[in-house]
């Protein structure tokens, strides 16, 4: 199953009355392991990082996704809408090309354990609580208004090395400076994604 099937699956199953855009579903279902995002305020970035975080999560069980935001306001924003679909989603189960699934989950203030396995976990811009974790796939939300984004790379990196996790800068320009700028223009590491209105 394509993760942007499963996610409009779960939007659906939720009773969440939205489609997915086709750049939604575009960047969903890439599968590079760095990809960049940049795009306008209020393009629905931030809604896509936590459907997609959640498809990842049932598709492959005992995962760990950390989502990393600016501040801790934008950290409870972003789990919210994490828990808001984990609980309408909760202890349905379905099947799919023949793979049943079902959802069960545990949920915190910034974090939900699936019942197979797969953790959620949402931080604020700290280098330090990043440490210790071996993450699937960490997502940096709103990465170019990161303040000191060497010491979020340098913990980001050392947290996916174990597993070859995943790394998804999103944000919104903020200037010519910082590991979001740097993602953008650099070569062919990082695949990129423009979402313009």
């Amino acid at each position: 199953m394509k993760t942007s099937e499963a996610a409009q699956l779960h939007l659906n199953l939720a009773d969440i009355n939205v489609k997915l855009y086709p750049w939604q579903r575009k960047f969903i279902d890439d599968g590079s392991r760095f990809r960049v995002l940049l795009k306008p305020r209020g393009a629905g970035a931030t809604f896509t990082i936590a459907v997609e975080a959640l498809a990842q999560a049932v598709l492959k069980p005992g995962s760990t996704i950390i989502l990393v935001s600016y501040s801790m306001r934008q950290c409870l924003e972003i789990f919210r809408h994490v828990k808001n679909f984990a609980e309408r989603l909760a202890s349905k189960s379905y099947g799919y090309r023949g793979v049943a699934y079902s959802f069960t989950h545990l949920s915190g203030m910034r974090s939900a354990v699936l019942g197979n396995g797969s953790r959620i976990i949402s931080l604020p811009n700290n280098p330090d609580t990043l440490r210790g974790y071996r993450a699937d796939h960490v997502y940096v939300d709103e990465a170019a208004l990161f303040r000191d984004d060497f010491k979020i790379k340098t913990a980001v990196m050392f947290t996916t090395v174990a597993r070859r996790g995943r790394i998804v800068l999103a944000s919104t320009p903020k200037g010519k400076r910082g590991w979001f700028y740097e993602a953008w223009i650099s070569g062919g590491t990082w695949s990129k994604h423009l979402i313009s209105y």
